[in-house]
């Protein structure tokens, strides 16, 4: 159980390091690069990463998505055999 709990430290110090960087990721360009909303949520849960539509359109409105998720992504990707860089959806803020 403590293993979990400092994992979840690691993240939210991660997240609070995200947060003042002035750059984000291209959620939209990613969803549609895995077939547009529908098929991203139904491909996300097909890798045992339960999430619903209405939280991926959530990220694609504010620019976010958790690392878990961009994890799930990339699991998705390699069974897809679909090309995966992260690179190509980071985005610098004010671009």
């Amino acid at each position: 159980m403590g293993c979990a709990f400092n994992r979840q430290i690691r993240i939210s110090n991660y997240k609070w390091h995200v947060m003042k960087t002035n750059i984000s990721i291209n959620a939209r360009l990613l969803v549609r690069d895995f077939g547009g909303l529908t098929a991203a949520t139904r491909g996300l849960n097909e890798v045992g990463h339960q999430i619903t539509k209405n939280a991926v359109d959530k990220w694609r409105r504010r620019e976010s998505l958790p690392s878990e998720s961009m994890l799930a992504f990339a699991v998705l990707a390699k069974q897809k055999n679909q090309r995966f860089e992260l690179l190509d959806y980071v985005i610098k803020k004010g671009e």
